[in-house]
C-alpha cells in the first residue's frame, strides 16, 4: 500500500468506527486491518460492492451475521488429523445452518450482482448436517442411535447399574449396624461404604482409605467387586465407541474443510461490504464517484463529533495542481488536510464519505508529512525527522501522486525554512504531482498568488471572539493572527505593542502589502458571508411563508370537503332511518289489523280480588293481556291454553276471570297465526330506545308465529346496545333462555334466544 504515514492520518481510528457496523467477527478484524489498494480495478470493485450492499439494505433490511461463528480453529484441528468434540461438531452443524440462512436471504434478489461472487462460493452439506443431527443431541451428548454397538453397551450398562444399585441397597439393609453412614459412596469410580473401623475386617473386599475423622474406612465389599469391575469395563468400552463415532464424524467434516474455509472468506468479504454500506446509511454518507479531479462538497472529518464538526468543500485538479492553506494556529489547517487524504483513502476502500457529494481521482500513492506536535522542546530532532520524511516523499513522487505536507519546512530558522519551503514547492510542481501544503510563510503565499496552477486557501478566524471557525475558504489569504492571539492570552499591551513595532520594522514592503491584502480580503469575505446569510434567511422565510400559505389553502379545502361529506352522511342516515321507521309502522299497522280480524274476544270480565287459582280456572296474563284456561299449576308456575296455544307464566302474573268465552279463531295452522317472521333481527346502528321497541315487537311476532329460536344481532361496539338487549331479554315473559351465538355465527356480537 502506497501510504507513507497511515498513523498520521488516523486511518485506523476511522476503520475501527466502520468495523463496529460488522456483525461477523472475522469481518470486523478484516476491516480494521484492511490495506488500501491503489489499483483502479480494485478501487472501482470495492465502490461497486458497497453501492450494491446499500441498495440491498435499503430495500430488504440488514441481514444479521452475528450468529455465524468463526470455525477456523476447528478446521485447523481437522487439518492436523485430530478429532472434534461433540460440541465442536455442533458448531459445524450451526455453521451449515447459518450458511443456508444467508443463501436463502440473498436468493432471487435483483440487486445482487458483484456480491454474487461471494454468495456462489458459500457451501453447505445437508448430508453432514443429517449425520451430526442423528448422532448428537442439542446438548452435545452422543445419542444411542449413533451406532448399534453404543446402543447395546448403554443398555448393558443400565442393567449393570440396576444390579449394582440393588446389591448396594441389600448390603445397607443387612449391615446397617456396621455402617458409619447409610450411604453408597463413589471412590475411584467404584461403589463402596463407610464402615466403622471396628467392623471393617468382617467384610472381604478392598479398602479405599479412611474417613476424615479416622473413625471409619471406605470398604468395597466382595459382593460389589464384580459389578464395579463390569461397570468400569463398560464405561471404557462406551468411551472408546463414542471416540470412534466422533472421529468418524470428524473425518467426514474434514473432507469438506476447504469448502468451509472458503465460506469464512466469502462471508468476511460479504459482511465487509454490508458493514461499509451500513456505516454510510447510518451516517448519511455518500459513495464517491471516480473522476478526473478531486471535488468534495460539504465533507466532514469522520472522527469529529457530528454535533461540532464543520463541513467544508475542497477542490483540486483541472489545472490546479496544488493548494496552499494558510491561517491561524489551531485554525483547522491540519484537519482540512487530513479530511482530504482520508476522503481519498476511504473511497479506495469502498467506504462512504460524510459528504454531500464526492468526486475522487485515482492517485498512484498518497505521501504524507504531518506533525501535530506543537512543542518546540525537540525542535531540532523534529526538524531532522521531518527532513527524513521529505526525502522519502521527494524520492517517491510521480505525476499521479497526492502529497500532503503540514507546516512545510517549519521547526528551524524562519528565513531558512521559508527558502527551503520555496525550493520544495518548486520540486513538487516540477514532478507534476498533486499536493496540499499548509504554511505561515509569507513568501509561499505570494508564490501561490502569482501561480495560476496553485490555489491559495485559508482557515478563517473570528477576530472578534478570538477563536477559530474551522471554515475552509478558497481563494482567500490566511493571516496568522499571531500577535492578535498573543494579545488575548498575554494581556500585556506594552509587550504586544512592542512586538507590532518590531514586526513593522522587519517586514518588507511586500509583506506589509500582503498583510493588508489579507485583512481586506477577510473583511470582504465577512461581508460576503453576511450577505449570503441574509439571502439564505430571506429565502428560508419566503419558502416557509409559501409552505404555510399552501398548508392553509389545503386545510381550507379539506375542511370544506369534510364538512360536505359529513353533512351528506348525516342526511342520508336520517333518510334511511325515517324510511325504516315508516316501513315498520306500516308493517305494525297491518299486523294489528290482521290480529283484530283473527281474534274476537266476546266477553272478558276480570275479577280484581285475590283468588286461589286451580286447574280449570279462567285467567288473564297481566303482562300480555291474553286470556285462557289453566291446565296445570306447579310451584307457583301455571300453564294456560290461550286460543290453542300453551303458555307458561307465574301465578302472580295472573288475574282471575269469572266469565270467559274462547276467542273465535279462524282455522289456520298455528305457525301461521301471524305473517311469516324472519329468524334474525339486526339492531346494529340503532339507538337503544329505538332498538328495544323493535326488539319487543319482533319477540311478540316471533312468539305468535310459534318460533322456538331467533337471533338478535346487536354487535359489540361500546357494549351499550348489547347490555340493553340482554336486560330486556331477562325481563321478557316470552323468553325461555338466551346465549351468545357461536363464533362462526356472530359470536359475542349476536344473541341466540330460546322462546317459551
Amino acid at each position: 500500500m502506497s501510504i507513507s504515514d497511515r498513523d498520521a492520518l488516523e486511518l485506523d481510528l476511522v476503520l475501527d468506527k466502520v468495523s463496529d457496523f460488522a456483525s461477523f467477527d472475522l469481518a470486523k478484524e478484516a476491516i480494521r486491518h484492511e490495506e488500501v489498494d491503489f489499483n483502479p480495478l480494485a478501487i472501482k470493485r470495492k465502490l461497486s460492492l458497497s453501492k450494491e450492499a446499500q441498495a440491498i439494505i435499503l430495500s430488504h433490511g440488514r441481514i444479521d451475521l452475528s450468529d455465524v461463528k468463526d470455525i477456523s480453529s476447528l478446521l485447523a484441528t481437522l487439518d492436523k488429523g485430530l478429532s472434534l468434540t461433540s460440541l465442536e461438531l455442533l458448531m459445524i452443524l450451526e455453521h451449515n445452518a447459518q450458511i443456508k440462512r444467508v443463501k436463502r436471504f440473498f436468493k432471487d434478489l435483483e440487486e445482487v450482482d458483484d456480491l454474487e461472487d461471494f454468495l456462489s462460493d458459500l457451501y453447505f452439506d445437508d448430508g453432514i448436517m443429517n449425520i451430526i443431527t442423528l448422532s448428537i443431541d442439542p446438548n452435545g451428548k452422543i445419542k444411542d442411535e449413533a451406532s448399534p454397538k453404543l446402543k447395546e453397551l448403554r443398555h448393558t450398562y443400565a442393567i449393570n447399574e440396576k444390579r449394582l444399585g440393588d446389591a448396594s441397597q441389600e448390603f445397607l439393609r443387612k449391615h446397617s449396624n456396621s455402617l458409619q453412614e447409610g450411604v453408597v459412596y463413589n471412590r475411584h469410580d467404584r461403589a463402596c461404604f463407610l464402615i466403622k473401623n471396628a467392623d471393617k475386617n468382617k467384610f472381604e473386599g478392598f479398602f479405599h482409605g479412611e474417613s476424615a475423622s479416622g473413625l471409619a474406612t471406605y470398604v468395597e465389599p466382595k459382593v460389589l467387586i464384580d459389578l464395579n469391575n463390569q461397570k468400569n469395563e463398560l464405561t471404557l468400552k462406551m468411551q472408546d465407541e463414542e471416540e470412534r463415532i466422533l472421529l468418524e464424524l470428524s473425518l467426514k467434516v474434514a473432507q469438506k474443510a476447504n469448502l468451509f474455509k472458503n465460506n469464512l472468506e466469502s462471508l468476511t468479504e460479504l459482511e465487509k461490504a454490508l458493514a461499509k454500506a451500513d456505516y454510510g446509511i447510518q451516517n448519511n454518507g455518500v459513495l464517491a464517484t471516480i473522476g478526473s479531479k478531486l471535488s468534495l462538497e460539504e465533507i466532514a472529518h469522520p472522527l469529529i463529533d457530528p454535533s461540532k464538526v464543520v463541513s467544508n468543500s475542497y477542490h483540486l485538479g483541472e489545472g490546479i495542481h496544488g493548494i496552499v492553506i494558510s491561517g491561524s494556529n489551531t485554525g483547522g489547517k491540519t484537519v482540512s488536510m487530513k479530511t482530504i487524504a482520508l476522503a481519498v483513502l476511504l473511497s479506495y476502500l469502498g467506504i462512504p464519505l460524510l459528504a454531500k457529494e464526492a468526486l475522487i481521482p485515482i492517485y498512484s500513492k498518497v505521501l504524507v508529512d504531518i506533525d501535530d506536535v506543537q512543542s518546540l522542546v525537540d525542535s531540532l530532532s523534529t526538524f531532522s525527522s521531518r527532513l527524513v520524511k521529505l526525502k522519502t516523499i521527494l524520492n517517491s513522487i510521480d505525476e499521479k501522486s497526492l502529497v500532503l505536507i503540514d507546516e512545510i519546512a517549519s521547526g528551524t530558522d524562519p528565513k531558512e525554512g521559508e527558502a527551503l519551503a520555496l525550493a520544495i514547492l518548486d520540486e513538487l510542481k516540477k514532478s507534476g504531482a498533486y499536493f496540499v501544503i499548509t504554511t505561515h510563510f509569507s513568501r509561499l503565499k505570494e508564490y501561490a498568488l502569482t501561480d495560476q496552477n496553485l490555489l491559495i486557501a485559508s482557515q478563517s478566524f473570528d477576530l472578534k471572539n478570538m477563536k477559530p471557525t474551522y471554515e475552509y475558504l478558497e481563494n482567500v489569504l490566511g493571516y496568522s493572527n499571531a500577535l492578535d492571539i498573543a494579545s488575548n492570552y498575554l494581556e500585556n499591551e506594552e509587550v504586544i505593542n512592542r512586538a507590532r513595532q518590531y514586526y513593522e520594522e522587519n517586514a518588507n514592503e511586500a509583506q506589509r502589502a500582503l498583510k493588508s491584502l489579507e485583512l481586506k480580503e477577510l473583511e470582504i469575505k465577512d461581508k460576503e458571508l453576511e450577505v449570503e446569510a441574509l439571502k439564505v434567511e430571506v429565502s428560508t422565510l419566503k419558502k416557509e411563508l409559501e409552505e404555510r400559505f399552501k398548508e392553509l389553502e389545503d386545510s381550507k379545502a379539506e375542511l370544506l370537503k369534510q364538512a360536505q361529506e359529513e353533512y351528506m352522511r348525516y342526511v342520508n342516515k336520517q333518510k334511511a332511518r325515517l324510511g325504516n321507521l315508516i316501513k315498520k309502522a306500516q308493517d305494525n299497522a297491518k299486523e294489528l289489523e290482521k290480529i283484530e280480524k283473527e281474534l274476537v274476544i266476546e266477553e272478558d270480565v276480570p275479577i280484581k280480588e285475590t283468588h286461589e287459582f286451580k286447574v280449570g280456572d279462567k285467567a288473564k296474563i297481566i303482562s300480555t293481556s291474553q286470556v285462557g284456561e289453566i291446565i296445570s299449576i306447579k310451584k307457583g308456575e301455571a300453564r294456560l291454553n290461550v286460543g290453542g296455544l300453551t303458555l307458561s307464566t307465574a301465578t302472580k302474573d295472573l288475574e282471575y276471570v269469572a266469565s270467559y268465552k274462547p276467542a273465535k279463531i279462524k282455522k289456520l295452522h298455528e305457525e301461521r297465526s301471524f305473517k311469516r317472521v324472519e329468524k334474525e333481527l339486526n339492531l346494529i346502528g340503532l339507538h337503544v330506545n329505538e332498538a328495544l321497541e323493535l326488539l319487543d315487537a319482533y319477540l311478540t311476532k316471533a312468539y305468535g308465529a310459534n318460533m322456538k329460536q331467533v337471533k338478535i344481532v346487536h354487535g359489540i361496539g361500546t357494549l351499550a346496545l348489547k347490555k340493553a338487549v340482554i336486560s330486556h331479554l331477562k325481563q321478557s315473559k316470552l323468553v325461555k333462555s338466551f346465549k351468545d351465538a357461536d363464533h362462526y355465527d356472530g359470536g359475542a356480537g349476536a344473541t341466540v334466544v330460546e322462546l317459551k
